[in-house]
């Protein structure tokens, strides 16, 4: 049998069109889906930190001009707490309190004389910064840092302290 190359030709595009055809059909075709879902999750937990500046009263002058005055200075207490993170700073009574008292003093470095000085949380110096729990002052907690005036006083006519320097060391807290 003798074919003809037109006949060659046509078997050929027809085997060719075939293969062609059926490579198109192995792509993968997806007919069905399924999902899930993936929860992303974070914590922000309770967090304060707390700096301080001191306070420096100067020089105290009994015989004189403290003698009747005040001697008033002021430091710092700066809290950066998360928000939502409720609480209160507090001030202790100092290294130098007398037991059974409340009462705040500074100590000579030379003499073992004292110096007595109170811290309030108001300028006009008629609240007393307290260091016993749930009378502090209250933090807003905003996230960034709060800063809070320490308004102390020297009061006047403290004629038996001795020519010395004084001090004493508070400890804040914040308490959250």
């Amino acid at each position: 049998m003798k074919m003809n190359i037109k006949q060659n030709s046509t078997k050929l595009a027809i085997v060719a069109g075939i293969l062609v055809g059926s490579a198109g059909l192995t792509v993968p075709v997806f007919a069905d889906t399924e999902n899930s879902s993936m929860q992303v999750t974070a914590g922000i937990g309770k967090n304060c930190v707390i700096e301080t500046t001191n306070i420096s009263f100067g020089s105290y002058d009994p015989a004189n001009v403290n003698a009747t005055d005040h001697l008033d200075a002021t430091g710092t207490i700066t809290t950066t707490c998360t928000i939502g993170t409720a609480g209160e700073v507090l001030i202790n009574y100092g290294a130098n309190v007398a037991i059974d008292s409340e009462d705040r003093r500074m100590v000579g470095t030379n003499t073992s004389g004292y110096l007595g000085y109170e811290v309030y949380s108001n300028s006009d110096r008629s609240t007393i910064w307290s260091g016993d729990a749930e009378s502090g002052v209250d933090i807003t907690a905003a996230g960034v840092g709060e800063e809070m005036t320490v308004y102390a006083r020297i009061p006047g006519g403290q004629t038996s302290a001795a020519n010395d320097s004084y001090t004493d060391t508070l400890t804040v807290v914040v308490s959250y």
